[in-house]
């Protein structure tokens, strides 16, 4: 499930070196976070300095630049979250399940599986919080509707690794 096979980017190995192809990679995801920072600072109306605030917490933030450094490449992911942000607090609803889902699928489908646990805990808190403020049974659905467009926009990912990881037991544990 941690691989860059089911990437919309794989293409690109067709034309490149993988070394390239990796570095490619990181640059993209960087450009598409910095992007991101900069849209959800316009919808939230944030002043220069919030948007250069959070863009240096966010882009230098340790867990990225960690992941990145040992090559662990499926945390590159996480440069996708202002993305989700963006999506989370748009008014109209089918922007906000088609687009949260659409960001969470591209970060199954990269391979980014903690990545997309954390994403989903961060989505979870976020409407549990919305639902608290304001109790209707439109958050609950809002939610399902996500995660079952999540699942149709990766089924070719969730469908191969529960193909490949069905019949998998632990044998370290069990003597």
């Amino acid at each position: 499930p941690e691989t860059y096979a089911l990437s919309p980017f794989i293409f690109l190995l067709y034309w490149m070196d993988t070394l390239v192809f990796m570095k490619l990679l990181v640059g993209l995801f960087c450009g598409l976070g910095i992007l991101g920072i900069l849209k959800l600072g316009q919808k939230l109306q944030w002043n220069p300095n919030q948007q250069r605030i959070f863009a240096a917490l966010f882009l230098f933030s340790p867990i990225g630049i960690q992941h990145l450094a040992i090559g662990y490449f499926p945390w590159l992911n996480i440069y996708l979250f202002p993305w989700l942000l963006f999506f989370l607090i748009e008014e109209k609803t089918i922007t906000a399940a088609l687009g949260s889902a659409a960001v969470l699928a591209l970060v199954l489908l990269q391979g980014g599986l903690h990545p997309f646990v954390w994403f989903s805990i961060f989505l979870g808190i976020f409407y549990l919080i919305h639902f608290l403020q304001k109790p209707a049974v439109k958050t609950v659905l809002m939610v399902i509707a996500i995660f079952a467009l999540t699942a149709l926009l990766s089924f070719v990912r969730l469908g191969t690794s529960i193909q490949t990881f069905a019949d998998f037991q632990q044998r370290f544990f069990n003597g």
